[in-house]
């Protein structure tokens, strides 16, 4: 069998990258497993007219020629999942941070993406998928499920793997408490209702070097266990905090004076 015939029949005359990426616009937008040459796939990835998103899964242009945005990507390839950390604070307004690494909370395992030179983290966790706080929003004709501003903090102190650098979740957070978008109080009753150690430890960090006084209930369940926790991971110590068990890359004020 021919492996064009798929796409093969009335192009006849057209060059065969040509009919491939016309039958890629016709089955798109998320095409997997397509029945084309590698070669050719690699010349449309190659030229930009594609994206490979991982593994067998490729993203082609719609009809007018555009691809769909990373969040509509994110969306088709991953539809039970949403978008968490610096990137949902950012589509809320709370930062300006383009980051380079985007984190889906998903209800099952699946492979990280690539989105051109960006990158997209799956997290499974079924019960945080299916309790999480979301907000839908329509992006290119895909409902896009964006974790509200509340949710992306939480997520972002309680799975280390997901947390920013604490710069721009220290400048995102003061956002949202001057604003008034977010109280001291919702956040720490969010995090007793999370229940999560990691998330009292460094959220409850967060809010005091912010100015913010944190109940005691929070700190009782901070310090639940006498292991200590990094701030930041996979960065070197440089100090603690003994009231959070805490392990620092910066003081405090170091790290309040560079979000400013």
């Amino acid at each position: 069998m021919d492996v064009m015939s798929p796409y093969k029949t009335g192009l006849a005359r057209i060059p065969q990258i040509e009919q491939a990426m016309a039958w890629l616009v016709e089955a798109g937008p998320l095409v997997e497993n397509p029945l084309i040459p590698p070669n050719l796939m690699a010349r449309l990835v190659a030229q930009g007219r594609i994206l490979r998103l991982r593994r067998s899964l490729y993203l082609a242009p719609r009809g007018d020629g555009r691809l769909p945005s990373m969040a509509a990507a994110i969306t088709l390839a991953l539809p039970m999942g949403y978008i968490t950390g610096l990137a949902a604070l950012a589509e809320a307004g709370f930062t300006d941070q383009d980051p380079a690494v985007w984190h889906v909370v998903n209800p099952s395992q699946a492979p990280s993406l690539r989105y051109g030179a960006l990158t997209v983290e799956v997290h499974s966790s079924p019960r945080r998928a299916r309790a999480a706080q979301v907000r839908s929003r329509r992006d290119e004709g895909v409902s896009v499920r964006w974790a509200t501003p509340l949710q992306a903090i939480l997520d972002s102190c309680a799975i280390s793997s997901t947390a920013p650098d604490p710069v721009y979740l220290v400048a995102a957070l003061r956002v949202a408490l001057e604003s008034g978008r977010l109280l001291p109080k919702t956040l720490q009753e969010a995090i007793l209702v999370e229940g999560s150690e990691a998330a009292a430890r460094r959220l409850g960090y967060l809010l005091t070097l912010l100015g913010n006084t944190v109940s005691p209930e929070v700190l009782s369940l901070a310090r639940r266990t006498h292991d200590w926790a990094l701030l930041t991971p996979k960065r070197p110590t440089a100090t603690r905090n003994s009231q959070w068990r805490l392990l620092l890359t910066e003081p405090g004020d170091q790290l309040l004076r560079r979000s400013l």
